[in-house]
């Protein structure tokens, strides 16, 4: 008899981060990966397991390639529409975070204290489809969350060790990876602004905000760029001048702090953060079960809500902001928010305990 694998029951949600890719929802099950098209209220699961449980999974800009890793950083790279598998990989160690470059050429994963940056794996048949690219390690502990600036020539890391990183994709002479540090606890999220946002902060005569970093204890830093004072002398100022042409942006001049915004919750720890940089709202998820939304740069409050009472794990935004996806792995929970009708899209809760019997109804 040939048995062929369909989908996956009564388990939306085990931990890890979930995805949000237009109206489809992917979550990890256990060492499988579950799809839920939001809009054709219909769910499967992928016909691929990984050796452990998933915890990181990463999505091309394109929705077309799936990156599943597991606790042991085994990972698995799938054709999510065709649900053909193209490659096992090994990082050698757990995988915290995971994030193709907006423009889709590369991959940025965060394996322990190391941030390693691979060649998008593509469709072509190759020896080896993951190919390294750069190595940082200068993080003191371990990497906790990363992300990409919007021209995928920068990337920054948030680290337990209260810091967070600036590295450029290539070398450049002369130029330091700066470490942005005041945070008092573990940093949660790290998030690049957009460019259409810093204009509109220079047309309000504000200080455009670059990056905003998210700590453990509810702290919300915002890091801004002053350009630096050019060298005293025409030769010196016109080499200097020419220099920095060559130089992007965001390696020029000296970070600063310019934001400080504070969200705690009494008795509660800052557990989850996803920014929707279109929009600029800030969604952060507490171990409480609470969640908040926030416009930035005003820090002002636009949604409160309790969804359950264990800690939320992972949140996440889809493309045009207006679906929240939040998942609480001790409960099994896993919901799509929508925010501004103030709706469930989708509310899901698996079994607390193990499954003792199951039964068809008499249509089948």
């Amino acid at each position: 008899m040939n048995y062929k694998f369909i989908n996956l029951l009564g388990a939306p949600y085990r931990g890890g981060n979930i995805l949000l890719h237009n109206s489809e929802l992917l979550s990890a099950v256990g060492n499988r990966v579950s799809q839920v098209h939001l809009a054709h209220s219909t769910s499967q699961t992928l016909p691929f397991e990984n050796l452990n449980q998933i915890r990181t999974l990463c999505l091309s800009p394109d929705g077309q390639l799936l990156l599943s890793i597991d606790e042991t950083g085994r990972a698995l790279l799938i054709a999510r529409q065709r649900r053909v598998l193209l490659h096992h990989f090994s990082f050698k160690g757990p995988v915290s975070a995971a994030h193709f470059s907006p423009d889709g050429k590369y991959v940025a994963v965060a394996v322990g204290k190391l941030l390693q940056v691979w060649h998008a794996p593509g469709f072509d048949k190759l020896l080896s489809p993951m190919q390294l690219h750069r190595t940082y390690g200068t993080c003191h502990d371990t990497i906790t969350d990363i992300d990409w600036s919007a021209d995928s020539q920068f990337i920054a890391a948030a680290s337990k060790d209260l810091t967070a990183r600036v590295y450029s994709l290539n070398p450049i002479p002369g130029w330091a990876p700066p470490t942005l540090a005041g945070h008092k606890d573990a940093l949660v999220g790290v998030f690049f602004t957009t460019p259409a946002t810093q204009q509109a902060a220079e047309l309000a005569g504000q200080q455009p905000v670059k990056l905003y970093t998210v700590s453990k204890d509810g702290a919300l830093f915002g890091w801004s760029l002053v350009p630096t004072e050019p060298a005293a002398g025409a030769h010196i100022a016109a080499t200097a001048a020419g220099a920095a042409a060559d130089t992007p942006e965001l390696a020029q001049g000296n970070w600063v702090l310019s934001a400080r915004h504070f969200f705690m919750q009494r008795g509660a720890r800052l557990s989850a953060a996803d920014y929707h940089k279109a929009s600029g709202v800030l969604v952060v998820g507490f171990s409480n079960g609470l969640f908040e939304l926030y416009q930035l740069p005003e820090s002002q409050v636009l949604q409160t809500l309790s969804v359950s009472h264990e800690r939320i794990t992972s949140v996440c935004f889809n493309s045009t902001g207006d679906w929240l996806a939040l998942g609480c792995a001790k409960l099994g929970q896993l919901l799509v928010w929508e925010w501004r009708s103030e709706g469930y899209v989708l509310r899901q809760q698996g079994h607390y305990y193990d499954v003792s019997c199951a039964c068809y109804s008499p249509d089948g």
